[in-house]
């Protein structure tokens, strides 16, 4: 049982990196608001980098990771949950510590974005590709935005 705890947790020291196609606003649990952007979030050497494209404009946050409270994968990346802690800068300025949740069930894997502590608002992005990097690739190098298709009106919210 050890071992497979301590593979579990290895996995979830590996560089991988996610490409999103829009997600949804969540709101205490409640499907919300579907919101059309592209994005890239990274995971590499205790780093987290997100770059969104929204409306043709790519913003990127690049933050350390503090801490991985959760990590527990019955087979990497296909099924089970990883939890990163990182602070992140929101729009206004100020910094907020934020939890960012990876969950796959069959290889069909959900990213969610929330504050620590939990407000009740939470981004879910939609992944449509997963690239997992053997020679562990910085966070820059896998941080590059998905190409945007036709522009929506809709103003997403970034985390």
């Amino acid at each position: 049982m050890m071992g497979s705890f301590i593979t579990g947790y290895c996995q979830c020291e590996n560089a991988v990196a996610f490409k999103c196609n829009g997600g949804r606003e969540l709101k205490n649990g409640v499907v919300g608001e579907e919101l059309p952007f592209t994005a890239t979030l990274s995971i590499a050497k205790r780093k987290v980098v997100f770059t969104a494209t929204i409306n043709g404009e790519a913003n990127t946050v690049s933050r350390d990771i503090k801490d991985i409270p959760i990590c527990s994968w019955t087979d990497f990346l296909q099924n089970g949950k990883a939890q990163y802690k990182a602070d992140l800068r929101k729009e206004h300025g100020d910094m907020e510590s934020a939890l960012i949740t990876i969950e796959s069930l069959n290889g069909k894997t959900k990213i969610t974005c929330s504050s620590d502590p939990d407000t009740g608002t939470a981004l879910q992005l939609e992944v449509v590709e997963c690239t997992l990097a053997a020679n562990g690739p910085t966070p820059a190098e896998q941080a590059t935005p998905v190409k945007e298709g036709k522009p929506s009106r809709k103003k997403a919210k970034a985390f």
